[in-house]
């Protein structure tokens, strides 16, 4: 942490003391009145927790308001007692996490010894907090919908029934919420984190908790009050299950099998069995006393075991191509089954009216080397094709095989409360488990081919715990402390994985990838704390949230490319000339010639580029694993004040401050000498030297102001009104995957191209060796290479958001809400991601260089750009160079593409740009990353407006239920974070892709790729009338009770 950090929190405490807003509990609150409505002050409340029969006292002010703090969620009994009065009762009144429950009272005349007794008095309607909008889960509502899915029960999937939630296909593949990007989620159990903290969100928690082990979920999908508001998406706070005065216990099986489902439509087109998917779910808990009313239990436990086969697609050389036969339609393009103008039939058949050449590549090949061993010894061993509606029909196709998964998990979690008196009360909460997915297929682990072994196996094992302590020191004030810890270790094995044989890449699937994976460790250590002080009309509140977050990498994805060796057969840098090569003069050139060149390349062996990175030991670099650890701190402060300003409004003014820190490592950090961003002045004499990735944020302040009236004082009807601003976290997988692991000095990345380009064989290529340049010399990368870097623009602000929204509730029927709400949203700053080396093709006239090419002629600035290009013939200009060597470039108008070519080109370390005498910069301002150099930036922004419409019915007499309906329009230039992909590129706009121009972010302004205009969901639960206090069999045995 840096020094004016340091300072910061040390004063911040020594000021306020501990406290926290993101805990495990709720606020019990009301108002002590008589029949005239008159305030009765100094009422004596009592607050009992059914299950364990553990009090709590307080008395009303003078204002007649009493509020109970950090109370544990559950259900309670509240009774009031006042000189005059007769006593009041009111039993079984729910309490949940987040969300204030409202008992208000209303005194008769009368003696003490007489009782009203009352059953759920608590308002249904939201009258206690303004803001805070989303549901409660319940327990049974948990426990009873069907979300027993792939990879075990996962509570999480209920946030998709939420107003405002929208997941899919067609939302980028993750879960957003009003607005909010996928990685804007924040989960916590107990009040302790359970995000995946490195590239979390979506439904997504390390720690498994099954549906059994919650009493309740609370998800707050929009205007978080100060005390809760970390992230601008959804607040989802899940509280397990504590023991009772009673023992309780169960077990469950759940089992899932195909054998009673029809066989997909595209199994049965294609002659293919069932898709199989079994799985076995098995676990039990128990709970209760150890010592009544004082000391309780709860244990849980999940074990699953899981096939399930996926359908794998594999492209693979058909028998003559395999043998170096190539074929090519005469009149036209090259296409597979099952399309407009299909080469051949669903069998590989050359279709009617089809006329075919052919090419043979040993023929064609220049030296007459024939084709290489040992790929041709590889492709023996891959199966011929099954299924022609992939490839180009007539040389590729597909293999398709239904691949088997493996999944063996099991969880488990151990809880223990005890309640020393009425002012002292702790518990402690440990989840612990293992998760292993064997041929994980969700991560590309099925074999290759069927009978082969596993290409990827993965291992996880989370562990979450939360020790809590509640402290009364006096009836007006409550602390809750929460301390607790959240781990997890995701490590991808892949088994062929080698440090001296290299990986082969091609144009069909032919060989396992001796490449590497990686392994992650995220430890997150959490201090949380709640100071709540209840001054007359006023409940104020103080509090902070400490993290201190760590995240370690084992990587064989280091530098951009890999610890192992890995050799391409590169078309762009082992080129095929067409003529040299003797391609027929009819091969029709934007697509088939490309693939000719592409399958010649492999069949002769002709290698592309070699590369491999290499791991500093601090004087040398060799060949090895990159370890790195990286430390995320985060240090959020709030302030809050709930003003019961009369009976029937409820004021919050709150003030939520969070430091965002850069990240730190015990490692080092290294970072650019100069300014590497759109704009910047254009070097290539770029050194890595000890500093920050970025500044330190220290003042991101989040106001939050609203109110809740009932405006007939009956608590059947709630306005509520909220605006705040909230800031989201750096997924600590951004700088790990895609900066930690390529700082020059630190790593090596050899991109060797000279061996391909002048031709090089497999045959005869050998071992990369590494640079014998000393780790302090290499910091400064070589004035002009192909690779590819990534840094933070060093101004990079934290991602901010302005959240508001307005709603009305009304109880329509007992226990039933209809909701109204508007939301809306105004986000900046939003992390987003660019490449700094754009070729600049619009302010220089290359577009019409372009297309003088295109049409034949010749262009004098691609001419002089590639005077000294070593693969000119005689006589020979670039713009003829380029036409011959790339001709699909020019139907296709890939301007863009032509001119990243020429500015990466090199030759001998040196760009072929400053070879011509053009210099370093004519199209890119970074040459020493010239691949790409990516600039992780806070510049993207984003809207969202939604009209959302809620009716729902709360647990009673055995049915809940809800229904909703939004009507929202979300808008942004970019829909991701990015942490997994940093830049992509493509023709239209998706959730990596880089901007179209990065001087002009506005082009991308356009739908999210989760916008969805109209979103009906809801779900329904209803209990079968038998058994004990039910209208039928009520005093049935214990079989139609259980």
């Amino acid at each position: 942490m840096g020094t004016a950090a340091s300072r910061i929190l040390l004063a911040f405490l020594t000021i306020a003391g501990f406290a926290l807003g993101q805990g495990t509990t709720s606020r019990v609150t009301g108002t002590v009145a008589d029949s005239s409505g008159a305030a009765v002050a100094g009422a004596l409340v009592t607050l009992t927790r059914e299950s364990t029969n553990t009090s709590l006292r307080t008395a009303s002010s003078e204002t007649g308001v009493y509020a109970f703090e950090a109370i544990t969620s559950g259900t309670y009994s509240i009774a009031v007692e006042a000189a005059g009065f007769r006593r009041f009762l009111s039993r079984e009144n729910l309490v949940a996490v987040g969300q204030p429950t409202t008992v208000n009272v209303t005194l008769e005349i009368g003696g003490v010894t007489e009782q009203v007794e009352v059953v759920g008095s608590a308002e249904t309607v939201q009258t206690s907090t303004s803001g805070n909008f989303g549901n409660l889960i319940q327990e049974n509502v948990i426990k009873d919908l069907p979300i027993v899915g792939t990879r075990g029960r996962n509570p999480l999937d209920l946030v998709l029934l939420q107003p405002g939630v929208v997941s899919g296909s067609n939302t980028g593949g993750g879960t957003h919420v009003n607005g909010a990007r996928d990685r804007s989620w924040n989960y916590t159990v107990d009040g302790i984190d359970s995000n995946e903290t490195s590239a979390g969100g979506s439904q997504l928690s390390p720690v498994r908790l099954n549906p059994d082990a919650l009493s309740e979920m609370r998800i707050t999908t929009s205007n978080a009050t100060a005390e809760t508001g970390r992230n601008s998406g959804a607040q989802v706070a899940m509280v397990t299950k504590s023991g009772s005065n009673e023992f309780h216990g169960k077990a469950f099986y759940f089992y899932r099998t195909p054998r009673l489902n029809a066989n997909e439509w595209e199994n049965n087109v294609n002659v293919r069995g069932q898709r199989q998917f079994v799985q076995s779910i098995v676990g039990g808990d128990v709970g209760g006393p150890i010592w009544k009313n004082k000391t309780f239990f709860y244990t849980n436990l999940q074990t699953l075991r899981a096939r399930n086969s996926t359908l794998v697609n594999r492209t693979v050389f058909t028998q003559l191509a395999r043998q170096g036969i190539l074929r090519y339609r005469t009149d036209g393009r090259n296409q597979p089954a099952g399309v407009a103008g299909s080469s051949v039939d669903s069998a590989g058949n050359v279709a009617p009216g089809i006329n075919v050449g052919t090419y043979s590549v040993v023929t064609g090949d220049p030296q007459r080397i024939g084709l290489d061993r040992r790929i041709q010894s590889l492709i023996a061993d891959t199966p011929l094709p099954n299924n022609y509606f992939g490839g180009d029909g007539l040389n590729t196709a597909l293999y398709t095989f239904s691949a088997l998964g493996r999944e063996q998990q099991y969880d488990a979690m151990v809880r223990a409360d005890h309640i020393f008196n009425a002012t002292n009360a702790v518990f402690g909460r440990v989840n612990w488990g293992k998760q292993d997915s064997n041929c994980d297929t969700a991560n590309g682990g099925p074999p290759l081919f069927p009978g082969r072994e596993c290409i990827e196996n993965t291992k996880r094992n989370p562990k979450n715990m939360a020790y809590n302590w509640r402290w009364n020191p006096k009836p007006s004030v409550t602390n809750e402390l929460v301390f607790g810890r959240n781990s997890f270790t995701f490590d991808f094995q892949q088994p062929f994985a080698s440090l001296t044989d290299y990986a082969l890449t091609g144009p069909v699937d032919f060989v396992e990838s001796t490449e590497f994976g990686n392994a992650r460790t995220l430890r997150t250590w959490q201090l949380v704390d709640n100071l709540a002080w209840q001054k007359g009309a006023h409940t104020i509140k103080f509090g902070t949230n400490l993290r201190w977050q760590s995240h370690r990498d084992v990587r064989g994805s280091v530098g951009g490319l890999n610890a192992a060796p890995v050799l391409d057969f590169s078309t762009a840098i082992n080129t095929v000339d067409s003529q040299a090569f003797g391609f027929p003069a009819n091969l029709q050139a934007a697509n088939d010639q490309p693939n000719f060149a592409s399958f010649t390349n492999l069949l002769l062996g002709r290698v592309g580029s070699r590369r491999q990175a290499f791991v500093s030991d601090g004087s040398s670099f060799n060949a090895g694993l990159y370890e790195f650890e990286a430390l995320y701190n985060e240090y959020d402060f709030y302030v809050q004040d709930t003003w019961k300003a009369r009976r029937n409004l409820t004021i919050d003014i709150g003030l939520r401050w969070e430091m965002k820190l850069s990240p730190d490592s015990p490692d080092g950090i290294q970072v650019p000498d100069q300014l590497v961003v759109a704009g910047a002045a254009p070097t290539n004499n770029i050194r890595y030297v000890p500093g920050k990735m970025f500044k330190d944020r220290l003042f991101n302040l989040g106001p939050s102001l609203g109110f809740a009236w009932d405006p007939f004082g009956t608590g059947k009807t709630s306005i509520r009104a909220n605006y705040r601003i909230a800031y989201d976290r750096i997924p600590t997988f951004t700088a790990s995957g895609a900066i930690f692991q390529s700082i020059p000095g630190k790593v090596f990345a050899l991109n060797d191209t000279d061996y391909g380009r002048t031709g090089g064989r497999l045959s005869g290529v050998q071992n990369l060796a590494p640079p014998s340049a000393s780790p302090q010399t290499l910091s400064q990368p070589p004035q002009a290479t192909i690779n590819s870097n990534t840094v933070f623009d060093p101004d990079l602000k934290m991602p901010t958001t302005h959240q508001w929204a307005f709603s009305i509730q009304r109880e329509i029927l007992p226990r039933t809400v209809f909701e109204v709400s508007y939301i809306g949203r105004r986000a900046y700053h939003l992390f987003g991601s660019y490449n700094a080396n754009q070729p600049e093709v619009l302010r220089n006239g290359f577009v019409n260089e372009f297309l003088t090419v295109k049409n034949g002629g010749e262009s004098a600035v691609i001419n002089r750009l590639t005077s000294a290009d070593s693969r000119l013939r005689a006589g020979e200009t670039g713009s003829q160079l380029y036409r011959r060597l790339f001709p699909a470039d020019f139907p296709n108008n890939a301007v863009a593409t032509l001119a990243n070519r020429i500015a990466t080109q090199t030759q001998s370390g040196r760009l072929v740009t400053d070879l011509s005498g053009a210099g370093n910069f004519p199209l890119i301002p970074f040459p020493q990353y010239a691949g790409a150099y990516n600039v992780v930036d806070s510049n993207a922004f984003s809207t969202y407006h939604a009209l959302q419409v809620q009716v729902e019915k709360r647990y009673h007499n055995g049915v809940t239920g809800q229904i909703s309906y939004v009507w929202s329009k979300s808008l942004d230039t970019q829909s991701f974070d990015p942490s997994l992909t940093v830049v992509a590129s493509g023709a239209t706009q998706t959730a990596g892709n880089a901007p179209f121009d990065i001087y002009n972010r506005k082009l991308n302004y356009a739908r999210s790729d989760f916008d969805r205009r109209h979103v009906f969901q809801s779900n329904f639960l209803y209990e079968l009338p038998f058994g004990p206090g039910k209208r039928y069999m009520n005093s049935a045995g214990p079989l139609v009770t259980r």
